[in-house]
């Protein structure tokens, strides 16, 4: 086993799946919360329009921002799995060859 990982690379492959999982939903719920909070928007007037448009801006950056953290996430799980399975693999080429040599 690859130092610093744990598991087989079906458990990085289902982890992974359940990230980008997780993303989708989250994208979908900040969407209606968006969907729903901007049409408030006409309501305000003044210093408050400018507060709320202000928090708008920071939501959506954040929503951003939160998006990108779990694709990063997502793709870390993906290219472990894969990193994981090239050095178990070479582990494999190693002890086939030995075992060769050993045996002949």
């Amino acid at each position: 086993m690859p130092d610093g990982y744990t598991g087989t690379v079906q458990d990085f492959t289902n982890a992974h799946r359940d990230v980008v999982g997780v993303k989708e939903d989250v994208e979908a719920t900040l969407k209606q919360v968006w969907d729903t909070v901007v049409g408030l928007q006409g309501e305000w007037k003044g210093a408050a329009a400018t507060a709320f448009s202000n928090m708008m801006q920071r939501f959506d950056t954040n929503a951003k921002d939160l998006n990108a953290a779990l694709e990063a996430i997502a793709e870390q799980l993906l290219a472990a799995g894969s990193t994981y399975q090239e050095q178990e693999d070479s582990k494999q080429d190693v002890f086939g060859n030995l075992s060769a040599q050993l045996d002949g």
